[in-house]
Parts: C-alpha cells; sequence; structure tokens
C-alpha cells in the first residue's frame, strides 16, 4: 500500500496536471468542466473551506452531495478556468483527497439555455442533480433524441432553475446532466413525471454503465 506521503505527491501532480487542461480548454470558447472531487470524511468541512474559497476566486460553483459530504463538484466555464496551473485547486486539498480529481471537458449539447441562467441561482435551497449517462457506441441516435425530449421536459417542469446536458469532449458517448430545482419537491413531482419515466425507459437498454445520478446543494 503507498505511503500518505506517496499518495499525497500522486494527488498534488494530478492537481498540478489539470491546470495544463484547464489551459488548453480555454483556448476553445464555451466549453463546460465538472471537477468531482472525494476527499476523507473527517476532512470535509475542511476541505468545503478551502473549495468556498477556490469558488468565489474563480467564478466557479462548488456543489457538495447530500448524501455524500465528503464529495464535491466544481462547475466552470472554459472563459473563467484560471491560466496557471497553480491557481486551479489548492496543493492543501491534496492530503485530503482519497482518489486523484477527476476533471471532464465537455461542450454543450441540446438547446442553449433561453431564459435560464448557466448558474441555478443563489438559492442554498435549490437542489442540483448531477446525472453521468454513458451511452454504448451503436445507441447515439437514440439516446440524443431521448436527451434533448428530457431538456425540453425538463426545462418547463415546476420550480427548475437550470437543465444543461453536456457531452465530453474526449468520449463522445458520455454525456453529464446538470439540473437545479427550487425544492426537494418540484425534483421528487418531475421524475415521478411520464417525461421522466419514458427517458429512464429508453436509455435503460442503451447505457453501457450503471446510470449514475447524484444529489447536491449549492456549497459556495
Amino acid at each position: 500500500m503507498q505511503s500518505k506521503a506517496a499518495f499525497a505527491s500522486i494527488a498534488l501532480g494530478a492537481l498540478m496536471a489539470l491546470g495544463s487542461a484547464v489551459a488548453s480548454a480555454a483556448d476553445s470558447p464555451e466549453q463546460r468542466i465538472l471537477t468531482f472531487m472525494d476527499v476523507r470524511a473527517a476532512a470535509a468541512a475542511q476541505a468545503t473551506s478551502l473549495l468556498q474559497s477556490v469558488a468565489r476566486d474563480s467564478h466557479r460553483e462548488l456543489l457538495k452531495e447530500i448524501a455524500r459530504p465528503d464529495r464535491f463538484v466544481l462547475i466552470e466555464l472554459s472563459a473563467h478556468a484560471p491560466a496557471a496551473s497553480g491557481e486551479t485547486l489548492p496543493p492543501e486539498l491534496a492530503r485530503l483527497l482519497v482518489a486523484p480529481p477527476d476533471r471532464r471537458i465537455h461542450h454543450e449539447f441540446g438547446e442553449p439555455a433561453a431564459g435560464q441562467s448557466m448558474r441555478g441561482g443563489t438559492n442554498q435551497r435549490a437542489l442540483y442533480l448531477v446525472a453521468h449517462v454513458d451511452i454504448g457506441g451503436a445507441n447515439q441516435p437514440a439516446a440524443q433524441d431521448a436527451l434533448r425530449a428530457i431538456q425540453k421536459s425538463g426545462r418547463a417542469s415546476a420550480g427548475n432553475l437550470r437543465f444543461d446536458i453536456w457531452q465530453q469532449t474526449n468520449r463522445a458517448n458520455h454525456y453529464n446532466v446538470i439540473a437545479a430545482w427550487r425544492r426537494a419537491a418540484d425534483l421528487e413531482s418531475f421524475e415521478a413525471s411520464s417525461a421522466a419515466r419514458d427517458f429512464r425507459t429508453v436509455v435503460a437498454p442503451l447505457i453501457g454503465s450503471l446510470y449514475d445520478e447524484r444529489r447536491y446543494r449549492r456549497a459556495d
């Protein structure tokens, strides 16, 4: 088993490598970036404080998973991405991580948000949902039609603040749904709707891995 010092060195190296990825992403406008981070459970409060400073200083949104408060995701646009590697994530975070940060770069898929903010708003009670959808290669047309349909229904649902679908740039069969509702009841009502159930019915036989959906609150 690797020592704590060795793991911290690996994690710090991953943090620095992310800086180079950010600089490359900034060369292409309109890219959307998600960075997933898992920290030690006992370090969740300390990690929250560190990441709150990062979010405030770099125009990023910080979400904390409700079921697992030791899991975070940073949401950013490439136009706001830091130019210097040292500005990406604080080195102090490396010793709190249980795995290197998982940074995924996307472009927008589906309809651009019209009348919706890219951010879910400053409502700290808003309930966020981030879902990863991995579609088998031959199933793209059917899955993309289903994604476009659920985005339209989601944006029209009661209490919805945002419903973005992003397609990963280096794996075109990977999509992330980033959505938010004013209240948990609004999300639960949408998930019980025929549109949401039809979407899950369509994509169930098309996905290449387990449908991954997590709920978050804003932590910035």
